[in-house]
């Protein structure tokens, strides 16, 4: 295909954002040397500041992206509701690993804490308990 110049080049210059795009959100991919010292002190000392359903709950988050994400949006992603996942977000806010940049929005308070996760933390989806029907 016989494109002008300055198309080839937007071409090239797309391909090549969708690959570092797609590099930077494999979930297992090699930590480079910076980002692995990063993940030993900076960032592990924040994830274990959390209990596992928060835990989660960030992972839920990082899947998303870096972008402040939706309550709804995570708690679909943890096959939960966000009433169900409430709680845990506003522990998160309150711990400083959340802040909330609008109504309905958290974003990490930490610049690439979302790779971080997806790097180190699975996703362990574990199905919500019905609720429990009410005697009259």
């Amino acid at each position: 295909m016989n494109l002008p110049f300055r198309e080839k080049a937007v071409t090239r210059n797309r391909v090549a954002a969708e690959a570092e795009i797609t590099k930077n959100r494999e979930p297992h991919r090699r930590a480079t040397p910076r980002e692995a010292k990063l993940d030993g002190s900076f960032f592990r000392v924040r994830a274990e500041r959390t209990t596992e359903q928060e835990l989660q709950y960030l992972r839920a988050m990082a899947e998303l992206g870096p972008e402040p994400q939706k309550a709804s949006d995570v708690a679909k992603v943890m096959k939960r509701t966000s009433e169900q996942m409430g709680p845990t977000r506003s522990r998160l806010i309150a711990k400083g690993l959340l802040y909330t940049p609008g109504y309905g929005l958290a974003a990490f308070t930490v610049p690439q804490f979302d790779r971080y996760m997806i790097r180190n933390h699975e996703l362990a989806i574990t199905p919500s308990r019905p609720a429990k029907k009410r005697r009259r």
